[in-house]
């Protein structure tokens, strides 16, 4: 298990598994919530922690424009 996912090193007051975590990998920073990893900020890439894991938007909200 990556150090800091459960109760990542950097929460909020109110929500002790949901905040910032030490990847265990330079130059990585993850983001956790309820608990279980769901992205990583690596230099200039956000990547999901597994395959499959993260949506944009929702079926009731959705993003206005995406420009690639």
């Amino acid at each position: 298990m990556v150090n800091g996912i459960a109760t990542p090193g950097l929460s909020l007051n109110s929500d002790a598994d949901t905040g910032f975590y030490d990847t265990g990998t330079v130059n990585e920073l993850g983001f956790s919530a309820g608990g279980t990893g769901q992205i990583i900020l690596d230099d200039g890439v956000v990547k999901p922690v597994t395959d499959n894991d993260v949506d944009l938007g929702t079926s009731s909200l959705a993003f206005k424009n995406l420009y690639l």
